[in-house]
């Protein structure tokens, strides 16, 4: 913490719904608030068996984290888990005696039958659920149950903490922390700063969910007036909060931009050709952050079938066994084993630098909900940053500071696999071009210019609270 700043003498907490092992938006957010002068805590979790223990963490020399330990349904297992498998056994046991010969099952004609339908049968002696199906329910029973306790419990303690500290500001980091930043905030009269981080009513998850996603938009709709500053990272979403929520003031822009580095951009340090064990002269297609769904790997490896032999395409960041496994099966049947290589994660403030030897890198997030439409993805700028020409789809602002910048190609949302080895083609012709636009198109996209404005924010929002505030 810098003893001279304009936040000097301030107390900033903030909740996040994770460990903080690797949320670089909230460590590089909390570093840059306690390096301006505040005292900064971070509310965390701890879960059962995980890599941090509860309590006070001062491992890191700008912050502390604070994690708090949770309820989780596996707590409740000696009560709970006995009578689930009761439940299950009775499911696979019929209530009577079967009768000695079982009724057939009824079939369902065709539409293009023209018999009769034949009459129902009898009805079997004793009706059970298969037992596959049933598991099927009390799983999804038990994780929603799981979710909502553990949800439960962070909220109850989070909110405790914060009243115990009493900070001269409440930062909640997504939706999901705002329920107890917000109530805290307005017992201790202290001001309340709402980051979302995606267009959260409007993320990717499942649609069966009605319930969760009614409470979820009350909850941000409360949380968000009651926010005397909003940040987001992208325009559209910007827009979007204003408008839905009628915000006297357009949320504040802090991107997900990487840190400055010296060796970002340079070649040289690159280090994915290492990692992957690859020679010097091949062509680096690059896919960088988590290796899920609706991203767009999956049309890159497709890609590799209509390019030549000495183009790989190289993911770093984490990838779960099963989505490595579906990865490395379609790169076999489309004629590509070998050239597609999972590399894992490096540390966040490495990705840049990490990057710099890739010949190109793909930024093609499926929209498949509104927050992906309009999200803007750290792989953007660190690609930027890296140097490396970009091909991405033509989404709103993802697509603008391509376009704009003119270090890449933009390609439909819906471009095939044929499509996009064409756009692989025309960026390596004229890769140093692109790459020089690249990293000119760097040096307007800085995080040092978000944090700036996201510090002056607070500087002015806390002092016009501090007479009356709990520290004055």
């Amino acid at each position: 913490m810098s003893t001279d700043g304009p936040l000097t003498g301030r107390r900033i907490a903030m909740l996040v719904y994770n460990d903080l092992s690797s949320d670089a938006r909230v460590i590089k957010e909390a570093t840059a608030l306690s390096e301006a002068g505040a005292e900064v805590r971070v509310i965390a979790l701890a879960v059962a068996r995980g890599r941090y223990a509860p309590g006070l963490d001062r491992s890191r020399p700008a912050f502390e984290t604070l994690r708090v330990p949770i309820v989780e349904i596996k707590h409740l297992l000696p009560i709970w888990g006995d009578a689930v498998r009761r439940l299950i056994r009775r499911s696979s046991t019929p209530a009577v005696a079967p009768a000695p010969t079982p009724a057939p099952t009824p079939t369902t004609p065709s539409p293009s039958s023209s018999a009769a339908p034949a009459p129902p049968a009898a009805a079997a002696p004793a009706a059970r659920a298969p037992i596959g199906e049933l598991k099927g329910v009390l799983i999804d029973l038990w994780g929603r149950l799981d979710l909502t306790l553990r949800m439960a419990s962070y909220w109850r303690r989070a909110r405790r903490e914060l009243l115990a500290w009493r900070p001269d500001a409440i930062h909640a980091h997504d939706a999901n922390t705002l329920s107890p930043a917000a109530r805290a905030a307005r017992r201790l009269r202290i001001p309340l700063v709402y980051d979302s981080h995606e267009l959260w009513t409007e993320r990717n998850v499942r649609a069966d969910r009605p319930f969760a996603k009614r409470w979820e938009r009350i909850v941000e709709r409360r949380g968000i007036r009651r926010a005397e500053l909003v940040v987001t990272v992208s325009p559209s979403i910007a827009r979007w909060l204003q408008d839905r929520y009628r915000l006297t003031r357009e949320p504040l822009l802090v991107r997900n931009i990487p840190a400055a580095s010296p060796t970002a951009g340079d070649r040289g340090c690159g280090r994915l050709r290492e990692l992957a064990s690859l020679p010097d002269d091949a062509r680096v297609l690059v896919y960088c952050g988590g290796v899920t769904t609706n991203r767009g790997i999956e049309r890159v490896v497709d890609a590799l079938a209509h390019l030549p032999a000495d183009h790989h395409l190289v993911a770093i960041g984490p990838a779960s066994e099963i989505v490595a496994a579906q990865l490395r099966r379609r790169a076999v049947g489309v004629g590509a084993a070998g050239r597609l290589h999972l590399v894992g994660s490096v540390d966040s403030h490495e990705v840049t630098t990490a990057l710099a030897d890739g010949d190109v890198s793909f930024v093609l997030t499926n929209p498949s909900c509104l927050s992906y439409r309009y999200s803007l993805p750290n792989k953007l700028f660190e690609s930027l940053h890296a140097g490396l020409p970009i091909i991405a789809n033509d989404l709103p602002d993802t697509g603008a500071i391509v376009s704009q910048s003119g270090a890449g190609v933009i390609v439909g949302e819906s471009a095939d696999s044929r499509e996009l080895a064409d756009a692989v083609r025309s960026v390596l012709v004229d890769r140093e071009r692109l790459s020089r636009a690249a990293l000119a198109a760097a040096q307007e996209h800085r995080w040092e210019d978000d944090i700036e404005a996201l510090v002056a924010a607070y500087s002015a929002m806390t002092s016009r609270h501090r007479p009356g505030g709990p520290h004055a």
